[in-house]
């Protein structure tokens, strides 16, 4: 086995553990700006950029430790708590292993140690997903750094790079990936998930003039044997495929942070959002979010429901082929597939009046400003939003069905966290949050997380200048 290049240069205790309020009410002076749900396991969650705690699944404090402010800084953790790590690459563009990338790594008990991964070709020359099980951290890297390039990609290789929770040991898989075809129509692989027994990446081909989206979904082990793949096709009745910007993965909306995995390449010094290889959609190369202009790697967007064990692709449709200029909109879709790839329901929903009412959804817009998000909601069910302009439609949807409906204008469009967890009929944390008088115009953002018998809100303030964690 050959020794990793992780460079270890430092061991010390983290904060010990902090006991509740008599109200248990833990109050921050610094907002919550990422936070991690690890199930039965507990919550992390990332406070003001700078101070990292790990909460019990009651809302008792297990550990706290400050963590250095880095701009490109994310949080990955094994879903059992037992690792929890703080990485900060060395790059302008989070994607580049050229340069060290810091990494601290805390235990259970709040133990933590820093170490640098030193760069070396034997990782790859990009970094696309950073995740960890219960016994390694990995990073998925391409080999040449050629995700993007519409003739390169379908010689492109993954590398899985695997590092030993216990001693940093490292070393390295090529993944034997179906060859993807070259061109703009296709999408290079992505991370999107994983089980204890299998991690997840996935593949486009789009066809917008027949409306057709068909998705290679592969299987690999930690020692990066592919052992299946599942092909999906995407397919409306007379309905066609349109493209729209997915919120999901993007690492740089902090609040948006509530998936167990980084995936870098969404983030360059000179991409804003995801070129290509997007598996949820985004801004193409060179561009900005305000220019609205997305590749076809939009159409279609894949989630990974871990906890469920199931896949939901979502998006956009209108009623003709789709076209750069013009194109009308009409309504959402969601289908649900379970673990091997067999559907489980559909959803195809034609937009309200009041929507389709919305010009600027229904034509007016570049595709890259309609925003689509799809998650699942702690008390059951899903919750999918379309946002543009200044106005935010939310949908709760049970067992493929749509059981509610809000719309937000103005600020409150740009809430970016879970923004209002749809539910139907309201839980008991609504109740309680107007019990307190908390539900007022200074509220931002509204969480809600169910574990157990237990349910924690967590409130951030428009002027961020406070976040309270309360526990029902």
């Amino acid at each position: 086995m050959r020794k990793g290049y992780l460079m270890l240069w430092l061991l010390m205790p983290a904060m010990g553990r902090t006991a509740l309020a008599q109200d248990k009410k833990i109050t921050f002076d610094k907002p919550v700006t990422s936070l991690i749900n690890l199930d039965s396991n507990g919550y992390l969650l990332v406070l003001g950029d700078k101070e990292l705690v790990y909460s019990e699944p009651d809302g008792d404090v297990r550990w706290r430790s400050e963590i250095p402010k880095e701009d490109k800084q994310f949080v990955v953790a094994a879903p059992s708590g037992a690792y929890v790590y703080a990485i900060a690459p060395g790059s302008a563009s989070a994607a580049s292993l050229k340069k060290p990338h810091s990494i601290i790594q805390f235990t259970a008990s709040g133990q933590k140690r820093a170490f640098t991964m030193e760069p070396r070709d034997d990782h790859g020359k990009k970094a696309q997903s950073v995740f960890c099980d219960d016994t390694y951290l990995y990073y998925l890297a391409t080999k040449e750094g050629d995700e993007s390039n519409a003739r390169k990609k379908s010689d492109e290789h993954l590398i899985l790079n695997r590092f030993d929770h216990d001693n940093l040991a490292w070393k390295r898989f090529m993944l034997d990936l179906p060859k993807i075809g070259a061109g703009e129509n296709t999408t290079y692989w992505s991370f999107i998930g994983q089980t204890p027994d299998e991690k997840f990446v996935v593949s486009k081909n789009i066809e917008p003039e027949r409306g057709i989206t068909t998705l290679t979904i592969a299987a690999f082990d930690t020692a990066g044997h592919v052992i299946r793949t599942i092909p999906l096709d995407i397919k409306l009745p007379r309905k066609y495929i349109r493209p729209a910007y997915g919120r999901a993965y993007d690492m740089y909306e902090p609040r948006r942070s509530f998936l167990n995995f980084a995936n870098l390449e969404f983030t360059s010094s000179t991409t804003s959002y995801s070129p290509m290889g997007s598996s949820s959609g985004g801004y193409a190369q060179g561009t900005t979010q305000a220019a609205g202009l997305i590749t076809n790697g939009a159409f279609a967007q894949v989630y990974f429901d871990e906890q469920n064990k199931s896949f939901y692709v979502y998006g956009l449709f209108g009623p003709k082929p789709y076209y750069s200029i013009g194109s009308v909109y009409e309504g959402f879709y969601v289908f649900k597939y379970d673990i091997k790839g067999k559907m489980v329901w559909e959803l195809v929903e034609t937009g309200s009046e009041d929507l389709l009412d919305e010009s600027y959804f229904k034509v007016h817009a570049m595709p890259g400003h309609r925003t689509i998000d799809l998650q699942r909601v702690p008390h059951g069910g899903l919750n999918f939003s379309i946002s543009f302009g200044q106005t935010r439609y939310f949908y709760a949807i049970t067992d493929g069905k749509v059981t509610a409906t809000q719309k937000f204008q103005g600020p409150a469009a740009f809430m970016n966290t879970a923004d209002f967890v749809l539910t139907q009929p309201p839980g008991p944390a609504e109740e309680f949050l107007k019990k307190k008088g908390i539900l007022d115009k200074r509220t931002q953002a509204v969480l809600r997380l169910v574990n157990g018998t237990h349910e924690i809100v967590f409130i951030t303030r428009k002027d961020r200048s406070e976040a309270n964690v309360f526990l029902r």
